[in-house]
C-alpha cells in the first residue's frame, strides 16, 4: 500500500497562475449554475419597480456578453398610475390630458420592434386614447416621447450597470473574498480540492 500526501492552499497562497485559474473556475460556475443571470435579473426587476415601471419588471430581457446586439429592454403594458406617482413630468402630462378631456383613457404599451435582439433600439413605445379632443393628439405624442426617452435613459444605464454588476463578480477581488469567507481549499493547480 502507498500513502500519497497532497498539499492544499488557500487562495491566496496559490501561485499567480493557479489563482488565475480557480478564478476561472468559480466565474464558470457562477454562469453554469445561472447565479449571475438570476442576480442580474432581479437587480433590473427591482430598478424597474422604483422607477414604477413595475409593469415591465415581468417582461425584462437583457443579454451582456459584449457581442453585436446585447443589451436590456422591457416590454409590456405601461402602470399610469405607478409611472404617475414616480415621474412628475409623467404626472403633469396625465394632468394636462385630463383638464382637457376628464373621460379620456390614455394606454400605453411598450412593443419589441426587433424579433432578434433587446437593447435600447427595440422598444416601440404605443399610445392610444378614446377622446376626440383634438389636443389629445399633441399630448399623447409627448407622454408618448416622454415615456420612449425615459425608457432609453433606463436600458442604457441598466446595460452599464448590468456589464459592472459581472465583471464585479467574475474579479479576482471578489474570488478572493468568496474563498475566503467559504474557506475553500485548493489544490497546486487551482482545483477546488
Amino acid at each position: 500500500m502507498r500513502e500519497i500526501t497532497l498539499k492544499v492552499y488557500t487562495a491566496a497562497e496559490l501561485s499567480e497562475k493557479a489563482r488565475e485559474h480557480a478564478r476561472e473556475q468559480y466565474a464558470r460556475h457562477l454562469s453554469e449554475d445561472g447565479y449571475i443571470t438570476g442576480y442580474i435579473s432581479d437587480m433590473f426587476k427591482q430598478d424597474l419597480e422604483e422607477y414604477g415601471l413595475d409593469s415591465l419588471a415581468d417582461k425584462c430581457y437583457w443579454s451582456l456578453s459584449y457581442c453585436q446586439g446585447d443589451g436590456v429592454a422591457f416590454y409590456g403594458p405601461i402602470d399610469n398610475d405607478a409611472l404617475a406617482a414616480k415621474s412628475p413630468g409623467f404626472a403633469g402630462l396625465l394632468a394636462e390630458v385630463a383638464a382637457v378631456d376628464p373621460d379620456c383613457t390614455i394606454s400605453i404599451m411598450v412593443e419589441q420592434n426587433n424579433p432578434h435582439y433587446h437593447h435600447w433600439n427595440t422598444m416601440r413605445v404605443m399610445v392610444e386614447h378614446d377622446s376626440r379632443a383634438d389636443e389629445i393628439d399633441d399630448l399623447a405624442e409627448a407622454l408618448r416621447e416622454l415615456v420612449r426617452d425615459r425608457l432609453i435613459e433606463l436600458s442604457r444605464q441598466f446595460e452599464k450597470s448590468g456589464y459592472e454588476e459581472i465583471e464585479y463578480m467574475e474579479s479576482m477581488g471578489q474570488f478572493l473574498e468568496a474563498a475566503e469567507a467559504n474557506g475553500w481549499e485548493f489544490y497546486e493547480d487551482g482545483e477546488l480540492a
